[in-house]
């Protein structure tokens, strides 16, 4: 697999070289460079303020087919009161730590880039969407990937996806091998090849005996039929 971004490289893109694979191509134009720290500000405070700081945060990293549900815990920040109500520019993480939490292998892509980051909601029966992270059983997190909820109302909306994030940044890729990554793209990029519908092209005559005449007498014969 190939990789196309002229202007971010990201910690996998060296495994690209080594298999110089350019029968599937990941065109990563438009990509985002994220860290931890955007990270915070992103999964907790989509809606504009933190009612308090955050001591641990979940997200969705997916990868092609491949869904990680990835906690960032132990958070830690620069001269900031936990109980004091803070804008996103207001937060500097000073130490946090990593753990992938689950592995959903579901074979199935469910948002639109190759690679995006999401918010976790919980989809309910009885419950149109449950609350964030916090009302989320162990039972929950180890349920397969389906049962949650990672888009509003199924509507794609850069509020609530990275898409094509850069994770060099970011803790990531001390819990996700880079071959990991680079296989999942390559077997998602790959499965469109696998799918694809093959035109195949026929010469005239080729037409016509697929259709069950015989190129020289069937047509012959109704051009005679036609002088009567």
């Amino acid at each position: 697999m190939q990789i196309i971004d002229r202007k971010n490289k990201d910690y996998y893109d060296y495994i690209a070289h080594q298999y110089r694979d350019k029968t599937t191509t990941y065109d990563r134009r438009g990509s985002f460079v994220v860290d931890d720290n955007y990270l915070v500000w992103f999964i907790k405070n989509h809606v504009g303020r933190f009612e308090r700081i955050p001591e641990e945060i979940l997200f969705f990293l997916e990868i092609g087919n491949v869904q990680y549900l990835i906690s960032l815990f132990k958070l830690e920040f620069i001269n900031l009161n936990v109980h004091v109500e803070v804008l996103p520019s207001d937060i500097k993480l000073r130490n946090v730590e990593i753990k992938l939490i689950n592995k959903y292998e579901e074979y199935k892509h469910y948002l639109p880039a190759p690679m995006s980051i999401s918010f976790v909601w919980k989809n309910y029966p009885n419950y149109r969407y449950c609350d964030k992270v916090t009302q989320l059983s162990k039972f929950d997190l180890n349920s397969d990937f389906k049962q949650f909820k990672i888009l509003y109302d199924d509507k794609v909306s850069d509020d609530n996806f990275i898409s094509n994030p850069i994770l060099k940044n970011t803790k990531i890729p001390s819990i996700i091998e880079p071959l990991e990554i680079y296989k999942n793209l390559e077997g998602y990029f790959s499965g469109f090849n696998r799918d694809k519908t093959v035109e195949i092209q026929m010469s005239d005559k080729e037409k016509i005996v697929s259709k069950g005449f015989d190129p020289v007498f069937s047509f012959r014969n109704i051009k005679q039929g036609g002088q009567f």
